[in-house]
């Protein structure tokens, strides 16, 4: 979870904990004061669907950075092994021919003996 998530829920949930404490705490008949808690909540219930919402879309944007990051980082290792690879087949195909030259100068010596 981020900090501005962090700091936004902290917002909302002290805005949500105000609005209810003043209701209560205000002079007004029943019937308004629990038409006042009653919006008062549906209002503290959309702010927090909001805040998960946002929380959700965060951190989804935050696995698919890292996915990506993830997929750059095989793909990098994946390359450089296979030029690792390809120079390595290189050197063995140089070693190989310099192998059945020195074979080609022994046979001709024992041929010649």
């Amino acid at each position: 979870m981020d900090k501005n998530s962090n700091i936004g829920l902290a917002l909302i949930t002290g805005a949500a904990l105000g609005a209810a404490f003043s209701i209560l705490y205000a002079p007004a008949r029943g019937v308004e004061t629990r038409q006042r808690i009653i919006d008062s909540t549906e209002s503290a219930a959309d702010a927090l669907l909001r805040a998960a919402d946002q929380l959700k879309n965060s951190a989804t944007n935050v696995v698919v950075e890292k996915k990506g990051n993830l997929e750059a980082q095989l793909n990098s290792v994946f390359s450089r092994t296979a030029h690792e690879q390809d120079e390595l087949i290189a050197l063995l195909e140089q070693k190989l021919d310099s192998l059945k030259k020195k074979g080609r100068k022994i046979n001709k010596k024992a041929a010649k003996a």
